[in-house]
């Protein structure tokens, strides 16, 4: 998709091969490119990069494609429990101190739980008043070392259906 740099997305099989200085899972030219800067270290997904973008995160389960309208990541599950991932990450979890913040709604109360390679971070429960809210997940003991993938598995009722805004260290 921007293999030629005509394009604002990120297609995880170029950023896998292209420089990537701070470990986010976004290279330095796709962070130029969209106004970041490739040096900060930080986990940041703003999802605001062109139409249907999803910043590299993948839906594993049952849920529907995840890649929303400009500016969100959006799906419905068609199970009790689906997940999305980002994989490709590099991140210095020194670098990335305090809690996990996610801006984020839900059509029906949504239970969430994260992990980070592999080991849970935490849950957080998710209104079903379809209002955005931000949750935390405060960044403990399994957040140390090189962050390689974020897991986000939702649980809620059949046919619910989740917008995020962002996701951040902060």
């Amino acid at each position: 998709m921007n293999g030629n740099g005509r394009f604002k997305g990120v297609n995880p099989e170029y950023e896998r091969v292209r420089t990537d200085s701070d470990g986010d899972g976004l290279s330095d030219r796709w962070e130029d490119y969209n106004g970041r800067d490739p040096d900060d270290g930080r986990l940041q997904f703003e999802f605001d990069c062109g139409g249907w973008q999803t910043e590299g995160w993948m839906s594993e389960g049952d849920l529907t494609n995840i890649a929303g309208r400009q500016g969100f990541l959006d799906f419905d599950l068609f199970a009790a429990q689906a997940s999305i991932t980002r994989g490709g990450l590099k991140l210095d979890a020194a670098k990335n101190q305090g809690k996990l913040a996610i801006r984020v709604r839900s059509t029906t109360a949504t239970k969430l739980s994260v992990s980070a390679n592999g080991k849970s971070l935490g849950t957080a429960s998710i209104g079903g008043d379809n209002q955005f809210s931000t949750v935390e997940i405060p960044l403990g003991r399994a957040w140390t070392g090189t962050i390689k993938s974020l897991q986000l598995t939702w649980s809620a009722p059949k046919g619910t259906t989740v917008e995020i805004d962002w996701i951040r260290v902060q």
